[in-house]
């Protein structure tokens, strides 16, 4: 009986490590929606037919939707067909529209051309196909900052700090200028606080995160409308003049690292306690493009 105990133990313990290695830790990007899986014939005779194949991946936490693949520079080729996998087809456009890829979620994208019969007669013709890639993203940062009454205490016990950037090729990083450095064991840490009735300065860093580079072929440089980045102070903060959230632009990335800065000055008003944690949020939508070309050569037969 009690070799068949051991027996039992270890067989549970053999499924128990075989379920551990068939388990896959997900690989989140910034980049977010990104081309795998990428082939086209890139040497054809002239009349005949070639295609570009590929998969799109959502590499987010979370589901994505309206993404669009535009085809829009083509004039060696006709269109043969376009497969859109579950996705919309725009037939007019040559672009595939997906509205919903769950986390970690592929789609299929299959492009088939045939070279128009005045291309490449006598000498080999090298011709271009673009396509863009593009979807809208919001990204999302807190920031916890302490607030203490300095008729009360003169540095606070609370720690404050940011919550996690999140992914998406722009990210934000909040800066607020009051802060010490102190020892904690042999780590020196930075610490920020406000105090009552007082003003405290902050700066909203946006910066590039995506690995395309910005160029043509590449990614476009973002632009952060007004509009679409949203400041939440919390219940005991006041928003001061001057602050740029809401009344400026942001290109990113930016020749000059000052312009992707928005500034913003906060009140801290009184709390229940002589100590407490203000929370600042801010969320921010926008719209991500890069653009693939291909080259082709094309023979006479």
């Amino acid at each position: 009986m009690r070799n068949e105990w051991i027996l039992l133990t270890l067989l549970v313990f053999i499924i128990f490590l075989a379920g551990c290695a068939n388990q896959q830790t997900t690989q989140f990007k910034n980049d977010i929606i990104t081309i795998e899986n990428y082939d086209s014939t890139r040497a054809i005779y002239s009349g005949s037919t070639t295609s570009i194949d590929f998969d799109i991946k959502n590499n987010n936490d979370d589901v994505i939707g309206n993404v669009e693949i535009n085809f829009f520079s083509k004039i060696c080729f006709s269109v043969v067909s376009l497969n859109c996998e579950d996705g919309e087809k725009n037939a007019d456009n040559d672009a595939c529209i997906f509205k919903d890829i769950e986390r970690g979620g592929t789609r299929s994208v299959s492009l088939q051309l045939k070279t128009k019969s005045d291309i490449a007669k006598q000498i080999k013709t090298e011709c271009i196909v673009s396509f863009y890639v593009e979807y809208n993203h919001t990204g999302i940062r807190y920031f916890n900052i302490p607030i203490i009454d300095t008729n009360m205490m003169d540095t606070p016990s609370l720690t404050g700090g940011q919550s996690s950037s999140g992914y998406g090729p722009v990210l934000l990083d909040i800066q607020p200028l009051v802060e010490r450095e102190v020892e904690i064991g042999e780590e020196t840490v930075t610490q920020y606080w406000g105090a009552v009735d007082q003003n405290f300065e902050v700066h909203f860093k946006f910066t590039y995160a995506g690995t395309i580079p910005i160029g043509d072929p590449g990614a476009e440089k973002v632009i952060l409308s007004p509009e679409y980045i949203r400041l939440y102070p919390g219940n005991y903060l006041e928003v001061q003049e001057p602050c740029d959230i809401g009344k400026k632009s942001i290109v990113v990335p930016s020749d000059d690292e000052a312009q992707d800065t928005l500034i913003c000055t906060f009140k801290a008003l009184p709390g229940d306690q002589s100590e407490y944690l203000a929370q600042i949020k801010v969320d921010y939508d926008y719209t991500y493009k890069f653009i693939v070309s291909e080259s082709f050569e094309i023979f006479p037969r």
